[in-house]
C-alpha cells in the first residue's frame, strides 16, 4: 500500500473545478454566524419591550389620572385634553395589540428554525400583561376626563 490510498479526499473539490475558491455555492453552503440573533429571537426581544414599556407607562397614566381627578379641570380646554387623550389611548393600545403579535410570530418562527422559544414566550407574556394594563389605566383616564363634561 502507497500513502497515496491513506490521503483523505473527502473535502477536495472534483479535479474539474481548479481551486476550491472557484466550486459553485449555493443556499444550503450560507449558514448564519454562531453569534448572530435569529429572527425568532428579534420578533420576541422587540415583544419584550413594547410589553414592558407599555406596562411601566400604564402605572404613569394611573397617577396621571388620579392627579385629574383631584386636580380638576382648572383652566384646562377640556375638549382637547380629552380628544388628546382619547387618541393617546388608542395609538398606545394599538402599538400594544402589535407587540402581542410579533410575539406570537416569533413563537411560530422559533418554532419553525427549531430555535429556543424563551424570548418570544417572555415578549407574549410581557406584552400581555402591559394590555391588560393598560385597558385598565385608559379606561381611568377617559373616565376621569369625561366627567369633566359634568
Amino acid at each position: 500500500m502507497e500513502d497515496s490510498d491513506f490521503r483523505d479526499t473527502a473535502g477536495l473539490p472534483p479535479p474539474g473545478w481548479g481551486s476550491p475558491s472557484e466550486a459553485p455555492a449555493d443556499q444550503a453552503d450560507i449558514q448564519r454566524p454562531a453569534n448572530d440573533p435569529s429572527s425568532a429571537y428579534q420578533c420576541g426581544l422587540a415583544s419584550l419591550l413594547v410589553g414592558c414599556t407599555v406596562g411601566l407607562a400604564s402605572g404613569l397614566v394611573i397617577i396621571l389620572a388620579t392627579i385629574l381627578f383631584y386636580g380638576g379641570p382648572r383652566g384646562m380646554p377640556v375638549v382637547l385634553a380629552f380628544a388628546t387623550g382619547l387618541i393617546s389611548v388608542l395609538v398606545v393600545a394599538a402599538a400594544s395589540i402589535g407587540s402581542v403579535i410579533f410575539g406570537i410570530y416569533g413563537w411560530y418562527r422559533a418554532k419553525a428554525d427549531r430555535a429556543s422559544v424563551a424570548m418570544p414566550i417572555a415578549g407574549v407574556g410581557a406584552s400581555s400583561v402591559g394590555l391588560l394594563a393598560w385597558i385598565v389605566a385608559a379606561a381611568d383616564l377617559v373616565s376621569v376626563l369625561g366627567g369633566f363634561f359634568r
